[in-house]
């Protein structure tokens, strides 16, 4: 049954007993700016990161918003939840060793390094590696591990008009060989580029969209037609998260619809640092329907569950209209 303005969402809880519960939340319509297409990475004249002095300040000045508190270590409402023996869906045995492949690393070089904490992200391309780190430094590197180019992220935003400020994540899109970059400038805000081809050094497309409180702690996949975004927002009793139409995106429109939802949280928890993430569709088996999907763990001892849960929510987004979704 649908409701108007309402999302319905299914929530898997995966446990001993598996079960399908549904949830309610309300859909709110929100817009992605196209804010400039930037010069080839390649051709920018390269700009320094911020200097050690001017970090410190910005630090001194800064004042964390409200999603910062509770950062401390999860509240243990009910402690005899809290252990209960043996996980149940650890693989405790292994096929035969003739059964086995092993993993072999095929190529293992130095990454970037900055300040604390360095959050590296990466993601890999018909051609590249692509890799960040707070905050923010970008690195490019072809097959063999070798470094083609390293810059400030700075390159890349300043040339539309924003500045750098942390929390950077790469992705590669290998149904359509594109490369995101995407990261948070200071305020309430997220920015995205979406590369014009499988290039990392060429021209990309910005976007910026508006979010009601700071967008911490950023998480992205990409799905058959959205990008998902979930980040934390306000406390663990709701957890946010986007969809941007990736047809949009991808067409360079200056307008890219988004839809926000909020999942169901856990009340009973003081972990201020509590999100969801989003699953990224990476290999050769393709998604079997547009729906796409966000993970949320629920721990037994916060006392919602009875055991621990990983909890799976899937969307059925429809773009034309919202309130159907």
């Amino acid at each position: 049954m649908r409701t108007v303005l309402l999302i319905l969402l299914t929530a898997m809880s995966f446990s001993l007993f598996g079960q399908t519960t549904k949830a309610t939340s309300i859909a709110k319509s929100t817009k992605a700016i196209h804010i400039g297409k930037t010069k080839p990475l390649r051709d920018i004249v390269s700009m320094e990161p911020m200097s050690q002095e001017k970090k410190i300040v910005w630090k001194k000045n800064f004042k964390a918003p409200r999603n910062f508190e509770g950062r401390g270590g999860s509240l243990v409402v009910h402690p005899e939840l809290e252990h209960q023996g043996a996980d149940k869906i650890r693989q405790n045995s292994y096929p035969q060793k003739s059964l086995l492949v092993e993993a072999t690393v095929k190529v293992n070089v130095e990454g970037s390094t900055s300040g604390s904490p360095n959050d590296p992200t990466g993601d890999i391309g018909k051609d590249h590696y692509v890799h960040t780190i707070n905050s923010t430094l970008i690195g490019i590197y072809d097959k063999e591990g070798n470094e083609i180019v390293s810059f400030p992220a700075n390159n890349l935003w300043s040339s539309i008009g924003f500045t750098s400020a942390g929390d950077p994540i790469v992705l590669y899109d290998q149904e359509v060989d594109r490369w995101i970059i995407t990261e948070f400038p200071s305020g309430n805000q997220l920015l995205v580029a979406v590369s014009e081809d499988s290039d990392p050094m060429g021209v990309y497309n910005a976007y910026n969209f508006q979010t009601p409180s700071f967008p911490d702690y950023p998480k992205y996949g990409i799905w058959k037609d959205a990008i998902t975004v979930t980040t934390n927002e306000g406390g663990p009793s709701n957890l946010h998260a986007y969809a941007i139409n990736k047809k949009q995106l991808y067409a360079s429109k200056s307008e890219v619809s988004i839809q926000r939802i909020e999942l169901p949280g856990n009340t009973n928890t003081d972990a201020g640092f509590y999100v969801a993430t989003p699953v990224d569709w990476i290999g050769q088996n393709v998604p079997k329907d547009n729906k796409p999907i966000f993970l949320a763990l629920n721990d037994s001892s916060w006392g919602d569950v009875a055991e621990d849960e990983i909890s799976l929510f899937t969307l059925d987004i429809d773009w034309e209209a919202p309130a159907n979704t």
